[in-house]
């Protein structure tokens, strides 16, 4: 397990084997998410989509223990 950290004194859970995954984006907390930062004409991207490789918004994704920072 590694430990992102975000803003606000926050920290996101990862699994190792999705750190490449993530690393080079900012991130920050949000409404209890993990978040990317923007850069220049792109969106905002949540730690746990990016993750899951899903660019899909219809579907739904389950924090199953609820704690939206654990990826």
């Amino acid at each position: 397990m590694v430990e992102i950290e975000l803003t606000k004194g926050y920290y996101a859970l990862i699994d190792k084997e999705d750190y490449h995954l993530i690393v080079g984006s900012s991130w920050h907390y949000c409404n209890g998410y993990a978040v990317s930062t923007p850069r220049l004409n792109e969106n905002k991207k949540f730690m746990h989509r990016v993750i899951l490789g899903l660019e899909d918004k219809t579907l739904v994704v389950d924090h199953i223990n609820g704690n939206k920072l654990d990826n």
